[in-house]
C-alpha cells in the first residue's frame, strides 16, 4: 500500500462513521473516460433490465507518487460491485497502479444532499508534504487547501460560484 494511501486513510477516516476499505477490484472497462459515475449508473440500470443486482460504489483513487512534482493525485471515483463481493469498474484508467478506497461516506452524503450539490462525484484531492488540496477549477487547474477532508468539503454546492 503506498504511503500517501495509508496518509489518505488516516486522515479521512477521522471525518466519517463508515470504515474504509482498500478494496481488490477489477478492471474490466467498456465505458467512458471521464464519465465514472456514469458508467456504474449504466452498469447498475443494464443489471436491473437482466434481473441481476449490481451496485455503484463510491470511493476514490490514490495514484502512485509523483516524484518530479513531489505529490500525489486522489481522484474521487465510482465502480461496481455484486451480490457476491465482487468489485468491478468498466471505467478505462491511464494508470493501472493505482489504489482503489471505497469511502461509503460519500454516497451516504450525496443521497442526503442531492440537491444541494452540483454533481454525485465530489473534488479530487492533491497530496503534497501532508497537505491535501481540492481541485476546484479543473479547466485552470486551480486549487484550494483545505484542512479537514470532511464529507460536506469534498462537494461544490449548486449556491457556490465555483
Amino acid at each position: 500500500m503506498y504511503k500517501a494511501t495509508r496518509d489518505f486513510l488516516a486522515a479521512r477516516q477521522r471525518h466519517t462513521e463508515f470504515k474504509l476499505q482498500t478494496p481488490t477490484v477489477k478492471r474490466i472497462g467498456g465505458g467512458e473516460l471521464g464519465k465514472c459515475f456514469e458508467n456504474a449508473m449504466a452498469v447498475v440500470n443494464r443489471g436491473k433490465e437482466e434481473g441481476i443486482k449490481y451496485v455503484a460504489l463510491s470511493g476514490w483513487l490514490v495514484q502512485p507518487y509523483d516524484k518530479k512534482n513531489n505529490c500525489t493525485v486522489i481522484i474521487q471515483h465510482w465502480w461496481n460491485g455484486d451480490s457476491s463481493g465482487n468489485q468491478f469498474d468498466t471505467s478505462p484508467s491511464v494508470n493501472y497502479s493505482e489504489e482503489y478506497v471505497l469511502d461509503f461516506g460519500l454516497y451516504d452524503f450525496i443521497r442526503a444532499n442531492f440537491e444541494r450539490i452540483k454533481s454525485n462525484v465530489a473534488m479530487s484531492l492533491l497530496y503534497q508534504n501532508g497537505n491535501y488540496e481540492l481541485l476546484v477549477d479543473p479547466e485552470t487547474m486551480g486549487f484550494k487547501s483545505v484542512s479537514e477532508l470532511r464529507t460536506e468539503y469534498l462537494f461544490r454546492y449548486e449556491e457556490d460560484s465555483n
